[in-house]
């Protein structure tokens, strides 16, 4: 069966099988660094949030969840494992004792590189079937979408 073969046919189905093919691909190629599933998207975020700001900038786990529609428990889980393998900290906001923040540590950062050059393959493999104009449009349509909350 080719892979044109068991795509469903509606938007969310589409949507959900595309997931699933990125997912399975990242797991498979984050083993060897020891990342999980619900652990890279925390190291994403927290990289692209430091490239915008000036070092100052605090990133709490409740603005990923929220970022991301994830459940908050889920990105604690996330942020607890990924502290305890040194790729990230997480301390007390001194503004706001209530709130944890993260941050990259150096090999954090080092593996969120990792993970935007995984995410980066994936995409090129993905849309290898597209021109650029394809690729825009495609980008333009995603973002375009009106989703429910």
């Amino acid at each position: 069966m080719n892979t044109q073969d068991s795509i469903p046919v509606n938007l969310a189905q589409r949507l959900v099988f595309t997931v699933n093919q990125y997912q399975a691909y990242l797991s498979r190629h984050l083993k060897e660094y020891r990342i999980g599933s619900s652990e890279y998207p925390v190291l994403i975020y927290l990289v692209h949030r430091e490239s915008e700001g000036d070092g100052t900038l605090k990133v709490s786990q409740s603005d990923i969840a929220q970022r991301q529609h994830r459940d908050p428990a889920l990105i604690t889980r996330a942020a607890r494992s990924l502290a305890e393998k040194g790729l990230i900290t997480v301390y007390p906001d001194p503004e706001n004792r209530a709130r944890n923040v993260l941050r990259l540590t150096p090999a954090g950062r080092e593996a969120a590189v990792k993970v935007e050059e995984l995410v980066s393959a994936w995409e090129e493999e993905a849309q290898g079937g597209l021109d650029e104009q394809e690729r825009r449009q495609l980008g333009d349509l995603l973002a375009r979408l009106e989703l429910p909350r």
